[in-house]
């Protein structure tokens, strides 16, 4: 994905990074890539012979031309960008409804700023960057998450997906959401016919990306989701093109591990045996460091200032993909939120896991088993309600009290949120890597075919992920798809963290410097490390030092920004 940034000061609009194009009165600056150009150009009128003569730029620019601001509708594709009318002095910022991408904005002395990072923003408010209090609490919890549209910092949004905003001469902005067909209801005779149409979008959706790719990159692990873009994409290239799989490893292990039950290797090897052409790569990562991505983190983006455990061989594969002359990686990582887990989830109040849970909570021990509410979220739990009662948020929070987070409504509320937090992340990654990163899983035709179907489809007779199961039998091996445990490709997340020694030095920093912050619950911190440090299962390590992470990335980004300018104000409480 470029990168792109400038600057409208009412009358003109200026680039500072990305080329400025001009089309009669309309200029546009951004990143742009169209899916199904030959039913854009049939609307507008183009003969399919001369449709290679218009850049994707210009059969934009047309399209406003001919349809005005209903011309989004229209567009299919990847585009984050920002398009100017200079006879009306008017700009139109806009981002696609599905796909990675990213474009944030403020508002600064009369003139509007625009990025497709964080960085130019930065730059542009310097010191007066401010933390908004609310925004900062809301994102601590991370299956909420910020207000959409908004950033931890006061002055600093977002443009969401499927949204554009039109800024006139005086700054007046108006949002609006990207018009959609009317949805309704689809219903089958046969439950098969569900699984052909899913396959069929699906393949559509691999096809239309991998089109542009002469050399794919893909996110391999051996769960159902990346095997089945996998699949399709193995079928929708050709001679010329090229696919490369990447799979993190564990670096730090020793004779008592066994690869079976600790690594990907063994079954994506397996897995792999079957497609010919498709070339490999199993990567452990031992030189990558914690601390090293910390220091390096704050500069990229501050929307989501998060350093998590995946982190590492996430942006290792980014950056071994581009030595390897990759054009563009493919994941399957949406399909967590638009295939997986959308159907209802019975809440199992007798599952042994609660049980063990009221367990701790009754009988005196530690401060961790203690908590009863948020206790992954490092702020102390009467500022969190506070502020959450603010935002309108109080009823999340309680649901997230009561430990029933897997009810289908809060469910559905967060992984929306972090579907948009997710493909703004990934393009930020791609802009600093240089390569672009699809995800056919939340493509938005097959997207709107996934809520308008049964929602027992989605877990059903005991099964869950029925339908991507069912639709992918006889393409994959059972022994995919009746993997109920894919291993986390951070299964050595523990060694890497006791090896650096990063987390407890950087938490005896933080408990140093909050150690009487009425805002931090510094107890909360020293607890989950703690706990950390006490386990010896590789899973419990996992889900540990995830949240540990977490954590300390939030106080880390408050630290940076507070200390930004001398005496600047800490968050206030009262």
């Amino acid at each position: 994905m470029m990168k792109f940034a400038g600057y409208f000061d009412g009358e003109k609009l200026f680039a500072t990074e990305g080329e400025l194009e001009s089309f009669g009165n309309i200029q546009m600056l951004g990143d742009l890539l169209l899916f199904k150009r030959d039913a854009l150009t049939d609307k507008l009128g183009i003969m399919h012979a001369d449709q290679y003569l218009y850049t994707d730029a210009h059969l934009v620019v047309l399209a406003f031309q001919k349809w005005g601001t209903d011309f989004f509708k229209h567009l299919q594709g990847v585009w984050t960008f920002v398009l100017f009318d200079t006879m009306e002095r008017k700009i139109y910022l806009s981002r696609n409804i599905s796909e990675n991408s990213s474009l944030f904005y403020c508002s600064n002395n009369a003139v509007l700023y625009f990025s497709s990072d964080t960085t130019y923003i930065q730059d542009v408010l310097g010191d007066d960057l401010e933390i908004d209090s609310c925004e900062f609490a809301a994102l601590s919890l991370r299956l909420i998450g910020n207000t959409p549209g908004k950033t931890i910092l006061k002055n600093m949004h977002h443009v969401l997906p499927g949204s554009y905003i039109a800024v006139d001469a005086q700054m007046n902005q108006v949002k609006s959401t990207i018009p959609r067909e009317p949805r309704q209801a689809i219903r089958f005779k046969y439950e098969k016919d569900y699984f052909l149409a899913f396959k069929s979008l699906l393949a559509d959706a691999v096809i239309q990306r991998v089109s542009h790719v002469k050399k794919a990159g893909l996110f391999l692990s051996s769960g159902l989701d990346s095997t089945s873009v996998l699949y399709f994409l193995s079928n929708a290239t050709n001679a010329n093109q090229q696919i490369i799989t990447y799979t993190s490893v564990p670096s730090f292990t020793d004779h008592r591990d066994c690869a079976e039950t600790i690594s990907e290797e063994p079954l994506v090897r397996q897995l792999l045996a079957d497609f010919s052409g498709v070339h490999s790569g199993f990567l452990p990562f031992h030189e990558i460091s914690f601390m090293s991505m910390f220091q390096d983190h704050h500069k990229r983006s501050l929307s989501y200032p998060i350093v998590h455990s995946n982190s590492f061989w996430i942006e290792g594969i980014l950056k071994q993909a581009g030595q390897d002359g990759v054009d563009a990686m493919f994941t399957g990582q949406m399909g967590n939120y638009s295939i997986s887990f959308r159907g209802k989830k019975k809440i199992r109040l007798l599952a042994l896991h609660r049980l063990i849970f009221f367990l701790k909570q009754s009988l005196p021990g530690r401060y961790f088993s203690k908590q009863k509410n948020w206790q992954f979220s490092v702020l102390h739990d009467r500022v969190l309600k506070k502020y959450l009662t603010r935002q309108g948020l109080s009823n999340i929070f309680e649901q997230g009290c009561n430990r029933h987070r897997d009810i289908s409504s809060f469910r559905k509320m967060a992984f929306e949120r972090l579907h948009a937090f997710a493909s703004t992340h990934w393009s930020i990654l791609s802009q600093d890597h240089g390569i672009r990163v699809f995800d056919p899983t939340a493509d938005h035709a097959l997207k709107s075919f996934l809520d308008r179907i049964p929602s027992d489809l989605f877990s059903k007779n005991g099964i869950e992920k029925y339908l991507l199961k069912k639709s992918m039998e006889g393409l994959l091996p059972s022994f995919i798809l009746k993997n109920r445990y894919p291993k986390p490709q951070t299964a050595d997340l523990g060694r890497r963290l006791a090896k650096e020694n990063f987390l407890t030095e950087k938490v005896e920093i933080l408990m140093e410097r909050f150690r009487d912050s009425p805002f931090f619950d510094m107890k909360k911190l020293v607890s989950v490390h703690s706990e950390l440090v006490r386990s010896k299962s590789r899973g419990r390590q996992h889900v540990l030092g995830f949240h540990l992470l977490y954590m300390i990335s939030l106080m880390d980004a408050y630290d940076r920004i507070s200390r930004r300018k001398k005496g600047a104000r800490p968050i206030a409480v009262g």
